[in-house]
């Protein structure tokens, strides 16, 4: 729900709409939930923002391109005091664009976003809105069961994830190469999808929905290994194929699709904000849960101070975290990339560094075919779940109490 308010707001502001962002993100929650919009597509509802929004003067008149509702704006139509020090990825100017985006632009498979090739039907009408997932690909592949992620919610069972993914089709499908202590060597994105994916195993199947991303994790000597044999990953052999030509690069040329950020610009292209988000996973304050993808991408040091526009300079901070660096007198350092130090108002410092993209998680434990078998498993706990001694009884007294004596109250 929440997506699908942002994802609203962001829309109606590129298609024109004069008002800040937050109280549109209010007016769009109320007019969802008071039954205004029932029953109306997207564009009629960022038709009545718009109308509404210009008192109703311009209901009749030629809209013009920029207020065509989905119609792509640049960044600078946009209130920059909205904007904060990052863009929305959303908001991307159209010219950002990235050797990793170019690399995969031959792949006849899918596109990058909801106009995929294999885009169920009504994906693209779908008012669900998806969300970030993250799952190891070793898992969708069946080679072990681990749990997924959805950052700011917490792990999800293998079989919901699995759901959720084959759901968002039509999302962007990025993928993130580690070495075996789990840290990121290299993450891009893929325009793959597998061809025929099955249902989910116990939890059935969802709608298609429109956006979200889905992160695929897997380590890189299992994708060697998965490479040399293909037929082993069944639907899955396409998107292993392309994460091991743009690993083979990686490994042969040192490339890792940044490259073509102008380390003066003002904004960072696709490539370096994916990168940051999948090295950092959330903003990066200490303690703060909010995820990279909804934060905004800070100059560690200020672009007006000739801070560079590039991943070592950079790191995701959310709405509140950014205000604290900017206004609230934290000061922020970036000794290495990905690891940052903070420094309180009150002269404390705090350290954080990017966690690792995978876990070594343990395989579950076999369940006995058989579970008479083991006698041990037959055993079970007939008493109280919580089980407390009673009270002691007082010890009676030898001499009889004083009737003269004043209550002890």
């Amino acid at each position: 729900a929440c997506a699908r308010v942002e994802e609203l707001a962001l829309a109606a502001k590129r298609a024109g709409h004069p008002g800040r962002i937050g109280p549109l993100r209010t007016d769009i929650y109320l007019g969802l939930l008071d039954g205004r919009w029932q029953h109306r597509t997207r564009e009629e509802i960022i038709t009545d923002l718009l109308t509404s929004a210009t008192g109703g003067t311009d209901a009749g008149a030629d809209p013009g391109p920029s207020a065509v509702p989905g119609a792509t704006t640049s960044s600078a139509s946009l209130d920059p005091h909205d904007l904060d020090d990052g863009l929305p990825a959303e908001t991307t100017p159209a010219s950002d664009s990235s050797p990793a985006d170019a690399a995969t632009a031959s792949e006849p498979a899918a596109t990058d976003g909801p106009a995929a090739a294999d885009d169920p039907a009504g994906a693209r009408l779908s008012p669900r809105v998806g969300v970030e997932v993250r799952v190891g690909l070793s898992t969708l592949l069946g080679r072990d069961e681990h749990p997924g992620e959805v950052p700011g919610w917490g792990p999800v069972p293998t079989g919901i994830a699995h759901t959720m993914v084959i759901a968002q089709r039509a999302a962007q499908w990025r993928y993130a190469i580690t070495d075996p202590a789990g840290r990121l060597l290299l993450a891009g994105i893929t325009r793959r999808r597998p061809h025929h994916p099955a249902p989910a195993p116990t939890t059935g199947d969802l709608p298609p929905c429109r956006g979200g991303i889905v992160e695929l994790q897997i380590l890189a000597v299992l994708l060697t290994q998965l490479a040399t044999d293909p037929g082993s990953c069944g639907e899955w052999a396409g998107i292993v194929a392309d994460l091991a030509r743009q690993y083979t690069r990686y490994s042969q040329d040192g490339w890792r699709g940044l490259e073509s950020q102008d380390p003066e610009a003002r904004f960072a292209d696709a490539a370096v904000r994916r990168h940051v988000q999948v090295r950092d996973r959330c903003c990066v304050h200490p303690g703060c849960r909010a995820s990279a993808y909804s934060a905004d991408l800070d100059h560690t040091v200020d672009h007006s101070l000739g801070g560079a526009t590039a991943e070592f300079n950079s790191g995701p901070l959310c709405k509140h975290d950014h205000q604290l660096k900017t206004a609230g007198g934290w000061r922020l350092y970036q000794p290495d990339p990905g690891h940052f130090t903070w420094t309180s108002p009150l002269g404390r410092t705090y350290c954080t560094q990017p966690p690792p993209i995978t876990h070594d998680l343990p395989d579950p434990l076999p369940r006995p075919a058989e579970p008479e078998s083991d006698p041990s498993l037959l055993l079970r706990y007939e008493g109280p779940i919580m089980e407390r001694p009673p009270p002691p009884m007082p010890a009676p007294s030898l001499t009889p109490p004083d009737p003269d004596e004043p209550p002890p109250f």
